[in-house]
């Protein structure tokens, strides 16, 4: 018997795929990488600028319901000083409010002196990411907020304070307004930067 060959009749067998990633694929998984990158960063660090500032409201907030709690719980006025060094950032006391002696005021360095002297708490934030400012109405720095012995703010600004990041800009949220009123209750509210 004869056989008769055809060719291409018998089965190939397949080559062995190399594992691993082609050029192709290694490019294109750059580039979707590159673009996520874009995109995310700059939110990751507006979310940076709204903690900072966040937190900081918070922490200022809270040494406002210290002072007016200690001075319900001591039946005394307590004083909460918040100064702006130089070097940035800010500095928040809590104390017993000093006495002045009679027909006279005490002077901003006197009252710091005495404030230091009977500390019931400081809260301290180096750097200048977030400013605090105020209107006129309160005053320039140190700010002075005096809570009598019933929790009421004996000397209620007018108008709130005001934390910001230095790169606030519209429509971004990175300002807090700590607002008071003579009740002595305090809120802080997010608005959009000016």
């Amino acid at each position: 018997m004869r056989r008769i060959l055809i060719v291409g009749t018998e089965r190939m067998k397949p080559k062995k795929r190399s594992s691993g990633f082609t050029l192709v694929e290694l490019l294109i998984t750059l580039v979707i990488l590159v673009v996520l990158t874009t995109i995310a960063i700059p939110s990751f660090a507006d979310i940076i600028r709204n903690n900072r500032v966040t937190g900081q409201s918070n922490e200022l907030l809270a040494l406002m319901w210290l002072a007016r709690s200690e001075a319900v719980k001591r039946r005394v006025d307590v004083t909460v000083l918040i100064s702006l060094p130089a070097s940035g950032g800010w500095t928040g006391v809590v104390c017993p409010h000093p006495l002045d002696p009679p027909g006279t005021t005490l002077t901003v360095a006197q009252t710091i002196d005495a404030c230091n002297a009977a500390l019931i708490r400081r809260s301290n934030y180096e750097g200048g990411a977030v400013e605090i400012s105020a209107s006129t109405s309160i005053g320039t720095p140190p700010f002075f907020f005096r809570f009598d012995e019933l929790g009421r703010i004996s000397q209620a600004p007018a108008s709130p304070l005001v934390l910001q990041h230095e790169n606030c800009a519209a429509p971004r949220t990175h300002r807090r307004e700590l607002a008071f009123t003579a009740s002595g209750t305090m809120s802080i509210s997010s608005e959009v930067c000016q």
